[in-house]
């Protein structure tokens, strides 16, 4: 198998911020940018200071962490290690010092704009097209952790304060979008016991709390909560025996997937589920005998989720050894199948490119392939 190859990015001064990393050539959306291992790996302990002892850095890797900025009057080891990221899916919950992605500077989820990147596992993938020479960015803060002005926030955790649109905003517009992401937030622990038999709740209703949670929160910048607001959506479908409305609510989670992780095991997963959703562990758990109708996502929804997620601009050819891109009066052709069963627009330059991409996965994951 051929080693991985990931686009040309560099790292430079941003006026303002010290370092950061920008991208030497476009870079598609949904591309892994980078994934490299820890230059300084700390241990998982309540005092972090206590874990790094400096005398065990080489001088390279010791002249390193020094370049991380400290604000005056604070401990020199501590202030360096608020520049920290987790290595998810360590065994012992260790943090690291990488040499590039912890250069990657931050800016918020806002109604005003959101990152053009985000962490995946320790790699960085990318959420927006981004253009050659435009800095690439990520959030430091993400939804459950929005508990507060995400301004005073950065500055007490990282140390500097926020110039991006959204930390522009009056407070009170702030102080605004807290209670929103955190109302979001209470929405999506309460949503399981909603599902219970005998909660009270009717099913459409659930379904209609989800989709207002699932809107409020894209409107605030965190559009990746769609795959948990659909999956919860799929799960409540298939309690009741409505795989064809399922199936539409999975896929949003599959192609989001899609983007963040690429085609990895959750993509997997939630694949296997929009195809046939009976084989959900808890299909028909809350009904007996014959199956209730609910619904799919409405037109709102499919709109966030197809700005959010799919829209390209122009529209690209969905093979993804075809560069070509929608001009002018010349309309690229659409996967039937998957517009009429999952309402998911899939674009296709030409007959030989949706041929190709049929044979290279498509077939698994098409329309045509799902059984409810």
């Amino acid at each position: 198998m051929s080693a991985p190859t990931y686009p040309s990015i560099a790292i430079v001064d941003i006026p303002g911020k010290g370092k950061g990393v920008v991208a030497r050539e476009p870079i598609r959306r949904g591309t892994r940018i980078i994934a490299e291992e820890p230059r300084i790996r700390v241990p998982h302990y309540q005092d972090r200071r206590q874990a790094l002892d400096l005398k065990s850095l080489s001088d390279a890797d010791l002249k390193f962490f020094l370049t991380f900025p400290c604000e005056d009057g604070m401990d020199p080891v501590r202030g360096r290690l608020r520049h920290l990221i987790p290595c998810v899916g360590a065994p012992d919950e260790a943090s690291a010092l990488f040499e590039t992605v912890c250069r990657m500077n931050h800016t918020c989820y806002s109604p005003l704009g959101r990152p053009n990147a985000l962490y995946t596992w320790v790699e960085e993938r990318k959420e927006e097209n981004i253009a050659e020479n435009e800095e690439i960015t990520v959030g430091y803060i993400q939804a459950k952790t929005h508990v507060m002005d995400p301004f005073t926030l950065l500055r007490q955790q990282w140390g500097f304060d926020c110039r991006c649109a959204g930390c522009q905003r009056p407070l009170a517009e702030r102080l605004e979008s807290v209670e929103r992401v955190q109302a979001f937030n209470v929405h999506t622990r309460e949503v399981p016991d909603r599902m219970e038999r005998n909660s009270g709740y009717w099913p459409l209703d659930i379904l209609d709390d989800i989709e207002r949670n699932l809107l409020a929160i894209c409107a605030e910048g965190y559009v990746w909560e769609i795959s948990g607001c659909a999956h919860d959506a799929f799960q409540l479908c298939a309690f009741y025996g409505d795989g064809a409305s399922a199936a539409r609510w999975e896929v949003l989670a599959r192609e989001v997937h899609r983007v963040i992780h690429g085609v990895d095991h959750e993509f997997e997963k939630s694949a296997k589920l929009v195809a046939r959703p009976t084989g959900f562990r808890q299909w028909k758990a809350l009904v007996l005998g014959k199956a209730q109708k609910l619904r799919g996502p409405s037109q709102k929804v499919l709109s966030c989720f197809k700005q959010a997620v799919m829209t390209s601009n122009p529209i690209k050819c969905s093979n993804h050894e075809c560069s070509k891109t929608e001009e002018g009066s010349v309309k690229f052709r659409r996967c039937k199948s998957c517009l009429d069963t999952l309402g998911l627009d899939v674009y296709y330059c030409s007959g030989e490119c949706q041929i190709a991409d049929w044979k290279s996965g498509h077939k698994s994951i098409c329309g045509k392939a799902v059984k409810v």
